[in-house]
């Protein structure tokens, strides 16, 4: 039935076959061929079985490798992605750290500008201070002034009362003394005379006023020139107080103008 011949079979019925599988030991005697060739069968369809079965496993083992090469390409393709992220984050905090450097070095600038700003501030207020003190000053001058003035038109007033008198009184005496002395001939000279005191009394009356006159005018002069002094500076001061309040100067001090330059371009007040 196996279609070997003899010494074949006899060689083949010696031969001792094993299995891979470590369950199952079985041996061909060539006593029973039938049921040698049922367990050859037998075998055959478990080695079939076992390689069917291997073969689903590898298949198993091949998807799994395809699936774990399919992950492995996602996680290095999100690692990419994730590299790439964190090298466009690195360049981002350079940039932002470039960033801060500039806004850090803009913060020392305004600082310097506000300290700037903080001193001039301080040197206004002095500056009002003092020309609140100066215009104090000049207030109290000008009152001593018209005190003066008023004195010295008192004076003047006086004098000119005095004078008066004095003429009048002269001339009374030279009329009355004309008129006494008429009968010794001595009326002419007496007339003469009285004209003569009243004529220098006149010239004395004169010269005290001119006097009186010119020293009013000097005193006048003395005032104005003050008062345009004192207009001067209180120009300069609001030309000053206006400069340091002003939005442009301060553009000029953050674009580093010089004062000159600011000077030349605003010669007039109240162009700020």
């Amino acid at each position: 039935m196996t279609g070997l011949e003899p010494e074949e079979a006899q060689q083949d019925s010696e031969a001792v076959e094993h299995s891979d599988d470590d369950e199952t030991h079985f041996y061909v005697t060539g006593s029973n061929p039938v049921s040698d060739m049922v367990k050859l069968l037998e075998n055959f369809n478990r080695l079939q079985s076992i390689y069917e079965e291997q073969s689903l496993q590898l298949q198993t083992i091949e998807q799994e490798k395809l699936e774990t090469e399919f992950s492995l390409t996602e996680a290095t393709d999100a690692l990419a992605k994730k590299d790439a992220t964190i090298l466009s984050l690195s360049d981002q905090l350079e940039l932002e750290h470039e960033e801060t450097k500039n806004l850090n070095a803009r913060a020392g600038k305004v600082a310097f500008e506000n300290t700037v700003l903080t001193t001039k501030l301080q040197q206004l207020i002095t500056a009002h201070v003092g020309l609140n003190k100066k215009k104090q000053d000049m207030e109290h001058q000008v009152r001593v002034l018209h005190q003066k003035i008023a004195l010295i038109e008192s004076e003047e007033e006086k004098v000119q009362a005095d004078d008066a008198q004095v003429a009048v009184e002269k001339f009374r005496r030279a009329s009355f003394q004309e008129g006494i002395g008429g009968s010794n001939g001595e009326s002419a000279v007496t007339h003469s005379q009285s004209r003569k005191n009243l004529e220098e009394a006149e010239v004395r009356y004169f010269l005290k006023s001119e006097a009186i006159v010119e020293k009013m005018r000097k005193v006048k002069s003395d005032l104005d020139q003050q008062r345009r002094k004192d207009m001067e500076y209180l120009l300069v001061a609001e030309r000053e107080n206006r400069i340091n309040t002003c939005s442009q100067w301060e553009a000029c001090i953050r674009c580093f103008c010089s004062r000159e330059w600011f000077d030349s371009r605003n010669t007039s007040l109240g162009r700020f």
